[in-house]
């Protein structure tokens, strides 16, 4: 009798024509749509990954350039040495053999990533020549007369090495999204040497292979732009100056009661000592966009830079946020984790004097050597949505002294 049933029941599949799996044409049709639906997301999801990746490079090398001006205003500019040099570094850089043999530490990659560890840090290396040097390649080895291009000396997150030493010196992976530092050598239509240490040049490389970079000389911005890294074989002379910061007015160094500083024309001169710094006014206070504490207009979506402003006395560093998403469309509180580096005391700050992004603090106290601040999300003032927005904290101590900190967060606006 089963048998029988199984016998009826493949006649009359056999007559309607059903079968297990796809026909040909059937296949057909299900590649066709496959193929147009990765036709039209695969470009998307590029298209946004390349944004993100070039919108985190520029912002990276803007908060570089933001920590090398509070450290040259703050600290080498009183010193008067006229050069990215320190002659009076932090305690755990005395003992280093540089600071013993020379009596100063230069303001390397090493060095910035202890007085902002938040974001990595690279020593970078050029060759002499202005072009990089050609070389001839036989199944895969290259043949050179010297060293070309740039090479990796070491890489830094905090104060740590992350590279393996000469074996990663090309690994260009470890230098995505860092801030390159060279000291050896400086741009200026060519590479020219730099044995007094007046110029840096910082570079922040791409992911899809573009290199930016920023020339500053004793505090104040010289060039800038974009170029092809081509493995370490290109050089800002190859590149573009669209849409570089260097197109922008330099930063005007802060102005002291004496009224030095330089003037429009001038050789770059290092300020002298002031007795008291002039007080900027309340960082950050809301005003109209593009005045000095106010974010002014956000530049490509998903991304924001560190506002202009002079300088501040001295850098400090966000430890967290919280929560660590800011969603702009709710009300509420968000907290900021601050310290301050070797030498300064949190609670000497001016309570009344926060600001972050244009918000007022409105609660603040210290709790474990930390400034614990809360803003309202609402008082934020042209703070955009995206993965890697900046945001400024600033404020000033007891004594008149000024400070900045920044972060890079998420912000999002829903409803």
């Amino acid at each position: 009798m089963r048998e029988r049933k199984f016998q009826i029941l493949t006649n009359i599949m056999k007559k309607t024509g059903k079968k297990d799996g796809f026909n040909l044409l059937e296949l057909m049709i299900t590649i066709l749509v496959l193929s147009i639906l990765v036709g039209i997301c695969v470009p998307v999801f590029m298209g946004r990954a390349k944004s993100a990746d070039k919108t985190t490079a520029m912002a990276n090398i803007k908060i570089g350039e933001k920590c090398y001006d509070a450290i040259w205003y703050s600290r080498l500019a009183i010193q008067g040495k006229d050069a990215y040099r320190d002659y009076d570094p932090p305690e755990a850089l005395k003992a280093k053999p540089e600071f013993q043999a020379n009596g100063w530490i230069p303001v390397d990659g090493y060095y910035m990533s202890l007085e902002e560890p938040k974001i990595g840090w690279a020593d970078l290396e050029v060759s002499e020549g202005s072009e990089p040097i050609a070389s001839a390649y036989v199944e895969g080895l290259g043949i050179a007369a010297a060293p070309e291009g740039f090479r990796i000396k070491a890489v830094w997150l905090a104060g740590t090495r992350l590279d393996k030493g000469s074996e990663d010196s090309r690994n260009w992976s470890l230098l995505a999204h860092k801030v390159g530092v060279v000291t050896d050598y400086y741009w200026e239509n060519e590479w020219k040497p730099n044995p007094d240490n007046k110029y840096v040049t910082l570079i922040v490389l791409e992911k899809s292979g573009t290199a930016h970079y920023i020339v500053l000389n004793l505090g104040k911005k010289i060039a800038g732009g974009s170029f092809a890294w081509e493995n370490g074989r290109g050089n800002p002379g190859d590149g573009t100056q669209e849409g570089d910061p260097s197109e922008e007015e330099p930063a005007e160094p802060p102005e002291y009661e004496d009224g030095e500083g330089g003037s429009e024309g001038d050789e770059p001169v290092t300020p002298d000592p002031p007795d008291e710094p002039v007080n900027p006014g309340d960082p950050g206070t809301p005003g109209d966009p593009g005045e000095p504490g106010n974010p002014g207009e956000p530049g490509d979506p998903g991304v924001s830079e560190p506002p202009d402003q002079p300088p501040a006395s001295f850098l400090a560093t966000i430890v967290r946020v919280e929560p660590e998403t800011l969603n702009l469309a709710s009300q509420g509180l968000f907290t900021v984790y601050i310290t301050f580096p070797q030498g300064r005391n949190v609670a000497d700050t001016d309570m009344t004097s926060l600001r972050c992004s244009g918000a007022i603090g409105i609660e603040c106290n210290v709790a474990s050597s930390r400034l614990v601040v809360k803003f309202y999300r609402q008082d934020l003032v042209n703070v955009p949505t995206g993965n890697n927005v900046v945001i400024t904290v600033s404020g000033r101590l007891m004594d008149g002294t000024t400070f900045v900190a920044y972060d890079s967060i998420r912000v999002i606006r829903n409803k």
